[in-house]
């Protein structure tokens, strides 16, 4: 969904299916469902190529995120997709669970497998930084970090994508 203009469906009429991917699917289904064990990282010779593959494969799911939930919009009544959740003491909106198990299962594996590349990748690009370092010793005092604190411009003008404006 970071690849298209098309970010949270707002040009399909499908306005929160960034969230419903990303983040109501896997808060759902990951904790019990998903296997998380990726085995062990890769040395990744051209970098740039391999982030750009990533990139790409992703953006191929983009016809399918957007079609399969389109296609259960209309099997489903809309009563029957949002529901209602108290999180921090804030009533949201948002995808039943039934909608979105039947959703899930019409993805497949999607959301997991991406879940798990996710994982492999940045696994493997951290440990090619680390190789490409000279396999420094890390010790904990290493990996103390330290934040800087900036204030938070709640209200900024500067928006990420031109659809934000």
């Amino acid at each position: 969904m970071h690849t298209t203009i098309n970010y949270n469906g707002q040009l399909t009429d499908q306005v929160g299916i960034h969230a419903f991917w990303e983040s109501r699917v896997p808060e759902l289904f990951a904790e019990k469902e998903y296997d998380f064990f990726v085995g062990k990282a890769d040395y990744i010779e051209n970098t740039r190529d391999y982030i750009w593959n990533i990139i790409i494969k992703a953006h191929g799911h983009l016809d399918s995120v957007l079609a399969v939930e389109k296609r259960l919009s209309k099997v489903f009544d809309s009563d029957q997709q949002y529901c209602y959740d108290e999180r921090l003491g804030v009533t949201l909106r948002i995808q039943c669970p039934e909608y979105t198990d039947a959703y899930t299962k019409a993805l497949g594996s999607m959301v997991e497998d991406q879940m798990r590349s996710s994982i492999h990748a940045v696994g493997s690009l951290i440990y090619t930084a680390w190789v490409n370092a000279g396999q420094p010793v890390i010790t904990s005092e290493d990996a103390v970090v330290k934040i800087k604190e900036e204030p938070i411009v709640p209200d900024s003008k500067i928006k990420a994508r031109p659809h934000d404006n």
